[in-house]
């Protein structure tokens, strides 16, 4: 890999970092051979220039998971994972997702109970100003999870990765010209988990059987263990506490009426039911290794309060209960006197008033956020009531894809991998504009389907999207200015209103003044006759302020553009043709903007792609598949998929399938014939269509006398886009009429 003839290779330029040697086959033990040049080159030039030749590697090591601190015996961990993409957070966290999986196989099958986790990306991001390049270092957090067996991995690890992943595009969205300059770093943080269920009585270990450690053991012989703690919490005893009596029994069958929705053994997720149901605190501490540890620790702010010990012995656990929880802890320091502890972190203190003063700060440390609330007497209120009236256009819009084959190296069996074998290509789009109010105005289904030399799909679709906003814009100038069309009884309840329909404010003089510098100015706010200027219908008797703000301008006009899993797949699409077209020149650096849930607007020959709403995670409607959200709507709501389908309704109301991984070019869309079941399997996600759904696709295929692939793929596409625009326009007419 390296020769001494080839170190002036190294040195034409000084200080200047080193270029990746070419290699012409996959060496044996890539990684150990790359150190090894790298400590051959490293006294020759500085550390940055040694990074960049790392990072301008043609090939990657494997990642790996470095464990860089540890606390509390081992129960909690902190790992950084060996970055293998500078640039791209997707991408880092993509092929780092495997061996990051068999790390927390592992730990599990050590640990052999569960783990709590949170995965943190450092970032580093850079901002063009007047001033100069200004640069940021913000974590990237990920909420944390809970894991308790091997199924539920993936799964979580992906809620995490998109946490941060939304993290990261909320800096860089709402025109705040950051950019991602590097990843920094890659953490995950471990602690151990014990889920919770006590369910059986079992002998204390020896180190806690000494009665100064106030635990009482209750000797119960069923499966209600917590609820015999609280019975003597509620009912002490001084002679043989431990033992179940009739009074206990008795009082027992009373508090049970206040575990309601609660099932025995209890676990820690009812825990809060109970709290709630009984006024009162409590918290769970574990044992293991002879060593305590807080595992729940109440946030409830009631005057009662009760802890609980919670021990276990191979499968069988049990609670016990916590008498003087001071006194279990009082050989856990040095201080002789009396001792006060905290329960989250158990820290000593000597005295009642310096752990009432080390609360709030334990609890910003290690609880959660507490909760401000505003002041007594005071009120929220509605202010955007331009928000009440709905967008009078949107665009419902998806692509489709060509999966390319890759052919790459066989991975060495021995070592963590990512393989890489298929490479998406956007080689169609759908579009549809749907007019709210006034159906005449919506447009059908557009399908474009490159290839053949015709232009690219993502800017042919990025170029109708403009289009489109121009032609609305034109609509809302010659249409949208219709009168006022007035019935004697609609001027009845002008004169009879006695309040603004928009705001709910009653008239009143002081409507039509206001308080500026100290002034009071007259303004003209009086009662005027609101209506719809699509229309031309009475809507109600509104302020002059309120009404204005319902204006439609269609200079200012955003049109938002609705697509199902944007996020999780559209948008790379829009995203790296946008990132293209910058380089190219063709657009403003500045005026692109990653979002979720889009809008596309025009202003003075620029693009701008801006967000709906600074908190674009609220646009996030619908998590589940298209094919559940259409089964659920009623068959006279499939308004768009009746009035532009022209074969078998039944048919189209059902997703189809589509075979994603046999359509890897565009000669395919030439055959004439639907391919074989077998050609409908996913290679993503590991499974073959039904039967049932084949049959379906046979059906439609006959249904509507297709003739190859291309027309089987724009009816599908063209499907999807109508399904989707009548799931969406119901929502909006649901949330509309309720909200």
């Amino acid at each position: 890999m390296y020769h001494p003839n080839q170190k002036d290779q190294f040195q034409n330029h000084e200080g200047a970092a080193p270029v990746a040697l070419p290699r012409n086959r996959l060496p044996m033990k890539v990684r150990e051979k790359v150190k090894k040049l790298i400590d051959e080159i490293s006294p020759y030039y500085s550390v940055e220039a040694i990074e960049k030749f790392k990072k301008d590697l043609k090939f990657l090591p494997e990642p790996e998971i470095i464990q860089k601190e540890k606390a509390l015996k081992g129960h909690v961990a902190n790992y950084e994972v060996a970055i293998v993409n500078y640039k791209d957070p997707l991408i880092q966290l993509a092929k780092t997702r495997l061996v990051t999986k068999k790390m927390l196989v592992r730990l599990l099958r050590e640990k052999t109970k569960g783990l709590k986790l949170n995965i943190v990306l450092k970032m580093k991001l850079r901002k063009e100003t007047e001033d100069g390049t200004i640069y940021a270092e913000p974590y990237f957090s990920s909420k944390t999870i809970t894991i308790t067996n091997e199924d539920e991995i993936n799964q979580k690890l992906e809620v995490a990765e998109e946490v941060i992943l939304e993290g990261i595009a909320k800096w860089l969205s709402e025109g705040s010209q950051w950019v991602v300059d590097e990843i920094l770093h890659h953490f995950i943080n471990i602690a151990s988990y014990i889920p919770l269920r006590g369910n059986s009585c079992i002998p204390l270990p020896y180190e806690l059987r000494n009665s100064k450690k106030r635990l009482i053991n209750l000797k119960n012989e069923d499966n209600k263990c917590f609820l015999w703690c609280h019975v003597r919490h509620l009912n002490p005893e001084k002679v043989h506490p431990e033992r179940v009596k009739i009074s206990d029994k008795k009082f027992a069958s009373k508090l049970e009426q206040n575990y309601f929705g609660v099932s025995f053994p209890v676990e820690i997720k009812d825990i809060a039911k109970i709290e709630k149901q009984n006024s009162i605190n409590i918290s769970i501490l574990g044992y293991e290794s002879k060593s305590l540890y807080p595992i729940r620790t109440s946030e409830e702010k009631y005057d009662d309060r009760m802890e609980r010990l919670h021990i276990q012995e191979k499968s069988i656990s049990d609670y016990v209960y916590i008498k003087d929880f001071n006194r279990l802890m009082f050989n856990f320091s040095n201080h002789k006197e009396t001792k006060h502890f905290c329960m989250r972190c158990l820290h000593c203190f000597s005295s009642k008033n310096l752990l009432e003063r080390h609360g709030p700060d334990c609890f910003a440390l290690n609880g959660t956020q507490a909760i401000d609330m505003p002041a007594k007497g005071s009120k929220i209120y509605f202010k955007n009531h331009h928000r009440m009236q709905p967008v009078p256009f949107a665009i419902y819009a998806d692509y489709e894809a060509l999966t390319e084959k890759v052919d790459s190296c066989r991975p060495s069996d021995q070592k963590s991998y990512t393989t890489r074998y298929q490479s998406h290509l956007a080689c169609s789009y759908g579009n549809k504009l749907v007019c709210h109010a006034d159906q005449s105005y919506s447009k059908p289904v557009k399908i474009y389907r490159g290839g053949n030399g015709k232009k690219d799909s993502i800017e042919k679709f990025i170029e109708k999207m403009f289009e489109e906003v121009k032609s609305c814009q034109q609509v809302m100038k010659k249409h949208f200015n219709n009168p006022l069309i007035l019935t004697a009884e609609n001027e009845r309840d002008f004169q009879n209103s006695t309040s603004c329909y928009i705001c709910g404010e009653k008239y009143s003089d002081k409507n039509n003044f206001i308080i500026h510098k100290g002034k009071k100015i007259k303004i003209i706010n009086h009662p005027v006759r609101d209506h719809c200027h699509i229309t031309g219908k009475y809507r109600g008797s509104a302020h002059n302020n309120c009404n204005l703000q319902l204006r439609l301008d269609p200079e200012k006009l955003k049109i938002p553009v609705i697509f199902h899993n944007l996020k999780g797949y559209d948008s790379h699409f829009i995203m790296q043709k946008i990132g293209k077209m910058i380089e190219e020149k063709r657009v403003s650096k500045t005026t692109y903007h990653q979002n979720k849930w889009g809008e596309i607007e025009k202003r003075e020959k620029k693009i701008d792609i801006s967000v709906i709403a600074n908190n674009f995670e609220k646009y996030v409607f619908f998590l589940s598949g298209l094919d559940r959200l259409s089964s659920n709507l009623p068959n006279d709501r499939f308004i768009y998929t009746d009035s532009e389908s022209e074969g078998d309704l039944v048919v189209l109301k059902k997703k189809g399938v589509y075979p994603y991984d046999y359509m890897d070019s565009f000669q395919r869309f030439e055959e004439t014939e639907l391919p074989p079941r077998k050609e409908f399997y996913s290679v993503l996600k590991k499974i073959d269509i039904s039967e049932d759904e084949y049959r379906h696709a046979q059906n439609v295929w006959d249904s509507f006398e297709i003739r190859n692939l291309g027309q089987y793929h724009d009816l599908y596409l063209k499907t999807d886009v109508l399904l989707l625009a009548d799931v969406f326009e119901n929502f909006r007419e649901t949330c509309l009429y309720y909200y």
